[in-house]
């Protein structure tokens, strides 16, 4: 897979730094980092099942079933880290996470900007995996998502 190669100015230490995003021209396509920022996977939104399938059950949802279909897309991708396998150490994947300050291990990013010229990495990132999830029943399943979304304030 080709990423794009982004420069990033850590929040903390204010060093610049250099990492792989997905292009932002792709659609559906997800690099999902854990918690810890120690794994990274990749999701095709389009042709896993079960981001279609968390998709349909937070519409079951009357906090959510309401919203408009941005607003739904935009939670999905909040919450989905839930329905997919924890890294080694048992943190949850997330989308949209910025990876840490290789300096001092920070977490905010204060500016990141694409290379110019614009570079490319072709790199094989393990894909998104969901054992856990698929061991659920429907009524489980329901149940992690609404404990999420009260997690979340939802």
């Amino acid at each position: 897979m080709n990423f794009l190669i982004y420069r990033y100015q850590c929040g903390s230490c204010q060093c610049w730094f250099e990492h792989y995003e997905m292009t932002p021209v792709v659609y559906g396509e997800f690099l999902m980092r854990s918690e810890t920022r120690r794994a990274e996977r990749y999701l095709n939104g389009l042709i896993d099942p079960v981001y279609e399938e968390v998709a349909q059950l937070l519409r079951l949802e009357t906090s959510v079933g309401s919203r408009s279909d941005r607003e739904q897309s935009d939670l999905l991708q909040t919450i989905f880290g839930v329905a997919c396998d924890p890294d080694v150490d048992g943190g949850l994947f997330q989308m949209n996470l910025l990876p840490r300050c290789p300096d001092c291990g920070g977490e905010e990013i204060s500016h990141y900007v694409a290379t110019e010229p614009p570079r490319m990495v072709d790199l094989e990132i393990p894909h998104m995996t969901h054992h856990r999830w698929n061991a659920l029943n429907q009524a489980e399943k329901l149940l992690v998502l609404e404990n999420e979304l009260k997690q979340r304030g939802f």
